[in-house]
């Protein structure tokens, strides 16, 4: 197990580095580990609401029987451009 954790913690920071060299270079965008535990923080939720998931292609559909939600990274189906403009000029 500790082992394992090390593992993690080691592929966490290398995709951490990847992603802050990312962002210093090309100004605000989503690396892949903003990805990852963005769907995986809606996938987790999903799962205790027992809701279905799935990927299409690269957006995440959340659903039940009567509504569906669809997530493809920090975008919904209910944002705009113009709260990306807000939202997205803030610094960490």
């Amino acid at each position: 197990m500790y082992i394992k954790t090390l593992k993690l913690i080691k592929i966490f920071n290398k995709l951490l580095s990847k992603h802050l060299e990312n962002k210093a270079r090309c100004g605000i965008g989503l690396g892949l580990l903003e990805e990852n535990m963005i769907n995986n923080l809606y996938i987790h939720h999903a799962k205790l609401l027992n809701l279905n998931y799935q990927f299409l292609g690269s957006v995440l559909e959340i659903s039940n029987a009567a509504h569906r939600f669809l997530q493809w990274r920090l975008w919904t189906e209910i944002d705009s451009r113009p709260l990306g403009e807000i939202c997205g000029d803030k610094g960490m």
